[in-house]
């Protein structure tokens, strides 16, 4: 669902803001999958609730596929291709949050993540190889939260259940130097450390697998809303 609002007087066209609540598609934002092994579909879970994506990882495997899937900022080219990920940070300050719960997994080889990621599809046992938000690997009962440079990784675990409905909110200044991390509106750390601005990253919400040809096991991430605000530098 787009949510689009009427202004009155001037509107200050360096404020973006982007909303999708899953009514009915992922719009403004995109799903993508790998295909083999990855699902995004939508229901609803709780009276409450608009809509709600849910992006899988089913059992099985498929020789050669590190399955995934997720909601990006950017659509993909087409179905169970690379994700776009030509946005750069550094150019504005910019926060990710969604309302969302880790609904299934079970294995270390699974991440979930939430946040801005290079969306890197290997062996490596994380969320990317430039990364800032919030992960957790599939067996995790806990939210931890990570500033990745380079494969440089600063990391911190939350107290943050992974299974139950959590808002995680994400900001990094305009010189991607600084990141803020909130759960449920409360600032639970803030991590000084430089974030890459030569390197292509996207917005967002991922579940994928660590294994090429799949781990054979079930996962799956429940996202309620996905946010993106920016202060563009124009």
């Amino acid at each position: 669902m787009t949510q689009f609002t009427a202004f009155s007087g001037d509107f200050a066209r360096r404020q973006i803001t982007l909303f999708g609540d899953f009514t009915t598609d992922a719009s403004p934002f995109a799903y993508n999958t790998s295909a083999a092994l990855g699902t995004a579909t939508q229901s609803n879970e709780t009276a409450n609730a608009l809509g709600n994506a849910v992006l899988g990882i089913s059992s099985g495997t498929s020789a050669g596929v590190f399955p995934y899937s997720g909601i990006y900022m950017a659509p993909a080219v087409s179905a169970g291709s690379a994700v776009d990920t030509t946005y750069r940070l550094g150019n504005g300050s910019i926060e990710v949050s969604a309302r969302g719960r880790v609904s299934s997994s079970s294995v270390a080889t699974h991440v979930v993540s939430v946040g801005i990621s290079s969306c890197n599809r290997d062996t490596n046992v994380r969320p990317g190889l430039d990364f800032v938000g919030f992960f957790c690997l599939g067996n995790a009962l806990v939210w931890s939260i990570a500033v990745i440079n380079n494969g440089n990784v600063v990391s911190f675990p939350t107290t943050a259940t992974v299974d139950t409905t959590k808002v995680l909110r994400v900001v990094v200044d305009a010189k991607a130097s600084i990141s803020e991390f909130y759960i449920d509106g409360m600032l639970v750390r803030k991590i000084e450390t430089p974030i890459r601005t030569s390197v292509g990253m996207v917005p967002c919400a991922e579940i994928k697998d660590c294994v090429s040809g799949g781990s054979n096991a079930n996962g799956a991430l429940s996202v309620d809303y996905f946010i993106v605000q920016q202060q563009v530098n124009r």
